[in-house]
């Protein structure tokens, strides 16, 4: 085992210990190494035969879904879209560049954009290549418990029977070992963390930066787009709140907001995407946003 000690401040690494420990005996753990094996197997049929395809035509609940399309035509960037069939979108898959006869996989954990599990029913994926839908499937997820795979015996960890196994055992004496050089460690680094403590001390607070943004589209599936992406430090699956505002005042130059009055919040979108100026979103509940909005990070 290796363990680092860092200085929070700086972020600096200040030292590194390694420790080993090993015992003999019988384990106590039973592994069933062709289960494990046939797992590793594909489960289902080709996704890259041909066209956009999933590996089955149904799945269970919680059961991965896998999605390929082998690109015939020039190369170019796919995206696959998640909706329950007749029904509303659902999930974003990330773009993926695929080559002339390449083949581009996607997988899919039955969740939609606000990580809430999906039920049993159809469900449609359509491949979009940034101006139109290429092709669509639909697949069926249906009712009944989800794969179960116990590989091997459950021991807690730390527990009293985890702490009699050899691995129990060769665990804990690494850690001892582990323990007693990072408190050497620390002793030899505190005049340094101490020098960092008073340098952070005397230096002026940096202001927190106020992340916020505005509506910038409404796209016909339904996603809703902002006009701040990675450049300002957005990241898929944030939150946002849509707020209802009144007394807006921008800078007429830059079009950059410079105060607003807060009558409430409309409702909540989640980013599924992001660029480098732009970030699209779902909304998280029935509300009616428009161009313009004020965005800004819920909580």
């Amino acid at each position: 085992m290796t363990a680092r000690l860092v200085n929070a401040y700086t972020s600096e690494i200040m030292d590194s210990v390694t420790a080993s420990g090993s015992e003999q005996g019988t384990t106590g753990f039973s592994v069933d190494l062709g289960r494990i094996l046939s797992l590793t197997q594909p489960q289902g049929g080709d996704v890259c035969a041909g066209g956009l395809r999933t590996d089955k035509p149904y799945y269970s609940p919680n059961e991965t879904v896998r999605i390929g399309y082998k690109n015939p035509g020039p190369p170019k960037w796919f995206g696959i879209e998640i909706y329950r069939n007749g029904g509303p979108f659902l999930r974003w898959l990330d773009w993926q560049f695929v080559p002339t006869g390449g083949c581009g996989i996607w997988f899919w954990d039955q969740r939609d954009a606000a990580n809430i599990q999906m039920g049993p029913g159809i469900y449609t994926a359509k491949l979009w290549d940034g101006t139109s839908y290429i092709a669509t499937i639909n697949f069926q997820i249906r009712p009944g418990s989800g794969p179960i795979a116990p590989l091997i015996d459950e021991i807690t960890v730390g527990s009293d029977r985890f702490d009699e196994t050899i691995v129990g055992k060769a665990i804990n004496r690494t850690l001892n070992q582990l323990v007693a050089r990072l408190i050497d460690g620390i002793v030899a680094v505190a005049p340094q963390l101490s020098s960092s403590m008073a340098a952070r001390a005397e230096s002026p607070a940096t202001p927190a930066v106020t992340l916020e943004g505005q509506v910038a589209a409404l796209l016909p599936d339904g996603r809703v787009v902002i006009n701040i992406g990675t450049n300002a430090g957005v990241r898929k699956g944030d939150f946002f709140q849509v707020l209802d505002t009144e007394n807006v005042i921008t800078d007429p130059t830059t079009g950059k907001i410079l105060s607003y009055d807060v009558r409430g919040v409309k409702g909540e979108i989640v980013i599924v995407e992001v660029r480098d100026r732009v970030a699209y979103g779902v909304k998280t509940s029935n509300f009616a946003p428009i161009v313009g909005d004020i965005v800004r990070p819920s909580g």
